[in-house]
């Protein structure tokens, strides 16, 4: 029994203080990955979050900067458990436009990173009611800008939806019905 006890304390003394806001973002980096196309620079860096017990969760920090400028954050995905940092993620169109997605998250700048969209799927309104969210399952944009996202939605059991884009990306619009996802 005073093992047991022991045992839950500790657990929720380390639960804790992985979550103090007092531990610098350093020491809860895991990784970060950068790119770029010359003057535009994409950088995404994950941190220890609080996830399910016992496994870390993580908090993917999405940031672009242009020339000589500073960094600034675009958009932070989290993950209930953390995995490596998508790099296959982020899309360089051309020298002024690049979108990159993650779990619910679409971002994308057609002005050389200076300004972004970001797109998120539990915002977004479903023809059917019954959707509440989705998880990005691929994206595709053109030089022309038409695109196509589809999503895993849910509620639904593994069905997906696709979304087509005219504008790169700014605006998704769903044509027909759901289809059975590719995995």
């Amino acid at each position: 029994m005073m093992k047991n006890f022991s045992l839950c304390v500790v657990a929720l003394f380390v639960a804790a203080l992985t979550s103090c806001s007092w531990i610098g973002s350093e020491s809860r980096r895991l990784e970060s990955w950068q790119t770029d196309n010359g003057m535009l620079r994409i950088r995404i860096t994950s941190y220890r979050d609080p996830g399910f017990v016992p496994l870390p969760g993580a908090s993917y920090v999405f940031e672009s900067s242009f020339g000589n400028d500073g960094w600034h954050e675009i958009a932070t995905v989290h993950k209930d458990l953390a995995e490596p940092i998508p790099t296959e993620s982020v899309h360089f169109v051309d020298d002024q436009t690049v979108f990159m997605s993650m779990r619910w998250m679409f971002a994308v700048s057609t002005n050389g990173g200076r300004d972004w969209h970001v797109w998120d799927s539990g915002s977004h309104k479903y023809a059917n009611p019954d959707i509440e969210w989705g998880t990005i399952e691929s994206v595709s944009i053109n030089a022309d800008g038409k695109g196509e996202m589809i999503l895993q939605v849910f509620p639904s059991s593994g069905r997906c939806q696709a979304l087509f884009s005219q504008d790169f990306g700014q605006t998704w619009t769903e044509r027909g019905s759901h289809s059975e996802c590719s995995n």
